[in-house]
Protein backbone atom coordinates (compact mmCIF):
# COMPACT_ATOMS: atom_id res chain seq x y z
CA UNK A 1 0.00 0.00 0.00
CA UNK A 2 1.43 3.48 -1.02
CA UNK A 3 1.86 6.13 1.79
CA UNK A 4 0.16 9.10 0.25
CA UNK A 5 1.27 12.65 0.95
CA UNK A 6 -0.67 15.11 2.85
CA UNK A 7 -2.45 17.75 1.63
CA UNK A 8 -0.94 20.48 2.65
CA UNK A 9 2.41 18.92 1.19
CA UNK A 10 0.92 19.14 -1.91
CA UNK A 11 -0.34 22.70 -1.66
CA UNK A 12 3.00 23.62 -0.91
CA UNK A 13 4.62 22.03 -3.51
CA UNK A 14 2.69 23.59 -6.12
CA UNK A 15 2.81 27.07 -4.74
CA UNK A 16 -0.64 27.29 -4.06
CA UNK A 17 0.31 27.42 0.05
CA UNK A 18 2.14 30.60 -0.10
CA UNK A 19 -1.34 32.00 -2.44
CA UNK A 20 -3.07 31.01 -0.03
CA UNK A 21 -1.28 32.59 3.32
CA UNK A 22 -1.18 35.85 1.39
CA UNK A 23 -5.00 35.85 0.70
CA UNK A 24 -6.15 34.59 4.10
CA UNK A 25 -3.38 37.37 5.52
CA UNK A 26 -5.49 40.06 2.97
CA UNK A 27 -8.61 38.71 4.69
CA UNK A 28 -7.26 39.35 7.92
CA UNK A 29 -6.24 42.26 7.35
CA UNK A 30 -9.44 43.43 6.22
CA UNK A 31 -11.18 41.85 8.74
CA UNK A 32 -14.01 40.36 6.67
CA UNK A 33 -13.85 36.73 7.66
CA UNK A 34 -16.18 36.32 9.77
CA UNK A 35 -20.36 36.98 9.35
CA UNK A 36 -19.62 40.11 11.06
CA UNK A 37 -17.13 41.82 8.17
CA UNK A 38 -16.11 44.22 11.15
CA UNK A 39 -13.64 46.39 8.49
CA UNK A 40 -11.70 47.10 11.23
CA UNK A 41 -7.41 46.64 11.03
CA UNK A 42 -6.76 43.26 13.18
CA UNK A 43 -2.99 43.23 12.01
CA UNK A 44 -2.59 47.01 13.28
CA UNK A 45 -3.90 46.41 17.05
CA UNK A 46 -7.77 47.01 16.21
CA UNK A 47 -10.52 45.21 17.16
CA UNK A 48 -13.98 44.88 15.13
CA UNK A 49 -17.48 44.07 16.91
CA UNK A 50 -16.45 40.61 17.25
CA UNK A 51 -13.06 41.29 19.73
CA UNK A 52 -11.10 38.96 18.24
CA UNK A 53 -7.54 40.70 17.72
CA UNK A 54 -4.57 39.28 15.56
CA UNK A 55 -4.13 35.76 17.35
CA UNK A 56 -7.82 34.21 16.26
CA UNK A 57 -8.09 30.74 17.55
CA UNK A 58 -10.83 28.30 16.10
CA UNK A 59 -12.08 26.21 19.13
CA UNK A 60 -13.70 23.76 17.22
CA UNK A 61 -15.61 23.44 13.81
CA UNK A 62 -17.60 20.96 11.91
CA UNK A 63 -22.01 20.97 10.90
CA UNK A 64 -24.10 22.30 13.02
CA UNK A 65 -27.59 21.52 11.53
CA UNK A 66 -29.58 24.12 13.42
CA UNK A 67 -27.91 27.11 11.95
CA UNK A 68 -29.26 29.07 9.09
CA UNK A 69 -29.13 27.69 5.31
CA UNK A 70 -26.41 29.78 4.11
CA UNK A 71 -24.24 29.26 7.29
CA UNK A 72 -24.84 25.19 7.38
CA UNK A 73 -24.18 24.13 3.88
CA UNK A 74 -26.13 21.64 1.98
CA UNK A 75 -24.97 18.66 3.03
CA UNK A 76 -26.54 16.69 6.14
Amino acid sequence: MAISEPAYLKLLHRGELQERVARSNEHLSACDMCGWKGGKGRTIGKLGVCRTGLLARISSYGPHHGEENPLRGWRR
